[in-house]
């Protein structure tokens, strides 16, 4: 029994990595034009780390490439910056995404950067950028599944050169009552719940052949760590 217990939590939790949908992982300075920045990322969308690229179209444009394995996670997005004034910037981002729920966003971005001057002159600044954005994310229609609207809210920070970290929830309104998200005894297929709201969740299964469902819960939740490895130069990555 005790065995049990103690593998349950990671079928859960291994159930709710490979029900997510997936996301870009944002690089908050535009690539410079023709030059090629990598990374890698491990997220709670994915179980195995996701390798990015992304290349500069112009001064205020990129273009994302995201690779998983074996595949889930795969994905392009394009950034566009809409707005710009000294240390703030708004962009957008649009990217699709393929895992089990493979999903379109769309992604309003605020940045922020913060310069801190070392006090020896000999030491580089500091610089930290933090951002926060509103996602919409749509799930699309196939053969076996239905399709989710979700929105939700994101925040992130580039806390040094090399890392960063983003956080966020995506919620699908009609799959269950935004008030309902932490009561994780709520079932919407249960006769409790039918009796206090009627049918009105009956065509949104939270899960499918025990998997989570693109109407569960934790296929809008999203919380990556980034690493920015920097130019991708294979000259530098395998030298002779």
């Amino acid at each position: 029994m005790n065995k049990v217990r103690k593998i349950t939590p990671l079928v859960l939790l291994l159930a709710l990595w490979m029900g997510c949908a997936t996301h870009p992982s944002i690089s908050p300075e535009i690539t410079p034009v023709d030059e090629i920045n990598w990374g890698y990322t491990f997220s709670v969308e994915n179980t195995i780390p996701m390798i990015w690229f992304r290349r500069g179209l112009s001064e205020k444009s990129d273009l994302g490439l995201r690779i998983g394995f074996p595949f889930y996670g795969t994905g392009m997005d394009y950034t566009q910056i809409v707005m710009q004034k000294d240390n703030k910037w708004d962009a957008i981002n649009l990217s699709f995404a393929i895992n089990p729920n493979s999903n379109f966003d769309f992604t309003y971005y605020k940045f922020k950067r913060k310069i801190k001057k070392s006090k020896d002159a000999s030491k580089p600044e500091k610089v930290k950028v933090r951002w926060k954005g509103f996602r919409f994310m749509y799930i699309p229609q196939n053969e076996i599944r239905g399709n989710s609207f979700r929105f939700g809210f994101l925040m992130g920070r580039k806390t040094k050169q090399g890392f960063g970290y983003e956080i966020g929830y995506f919620h699908d309104f009609a799959s269950m009552p935004i008030s309902k998200i932490l009561s994780f005894k709520w079932d919407n297929q249960s006769a409790e719940v039918k009796n206090d709201w009627g049918r009105t969740y009956d065509n949104y299964p939270h899960s499918r052949g025990g998997w989570p469902s693109e109407y569960a819960r934790g296929t809008g939740l999203s919380f990556q760590l980034m690493y920015y490895l920097g130019d991708f130069d294979l000259k530098n990555i395998f030298p002779k």
